[in-house]
């Protein structure tokens, strides 16, 4: 359900160097790209989206690897790539949050590149999927020793 925002994030971050690498404020008359800010902003994006990625084809290889070997997901794994899963929403919300900020008052545009990343990710965000903290806790208690709380598991 939230790979679809690493993609997004990807396509925004790209997008935003892009737009910010000449653009001067309006403001202050200033380069965007020599704003600390901005480069961070860039910079944890970029992060967020090879931190998922690498989340979730290491889950992909371990469930390959299960399927190969005819053995079974314990719970605690599935709980955990659950979690995992939901909480991609959370960082690349964050991310393109950041994006947005940087981008000057240009960005509230519906055609604006990042808006639409914005969105497309807040969007996914809200669905039931995509909401950590419950399976947040789930894994927390299953690493407790509790039953996993997650029906659909």
């Amino acid at each position: 359900m939230s790979s679809s925002a690493i993609g997004a994030l990807k396509g925004a971050v790209d997008e935003y160097i892009e737009f910010n690498r000449n653009r001067i404020v309006l403001s202050d008359g200033k380069a965007v790209r020599e704003d600390p800010g901005a480069q961070k902003a860039a910079a944890d994006a970029l992060r967020v989206v090879d931190e998922c990625k690498t989340t979730l084809f290491k889950n992909f290889d371990i469930l390959a690897d299960k399927t190969e070997n005819d053995v079974p997901l314990d719970m605690k794994e599935r709980v955990k790539m659950r979690y995992d899963s939901a909480y991609v929403m959370t960082k690349c919300a964050e991310a393109v949050n950041q994006l947005y900020t940087y981008c000057g008052s240009s960005v509230i545009f519906r055609n604006h590149t990042v808006n639409r990343a914005f969105r497309d990710i807040q969007t996914g965000r809200t669905h039931v999927a995509n909401v950590p903290d419950k399976y947040g806790r789930n894994f927390g208690g299953v690493v407790f020793g509790r039953k996993s709380t997650d029906f659909f598991l």
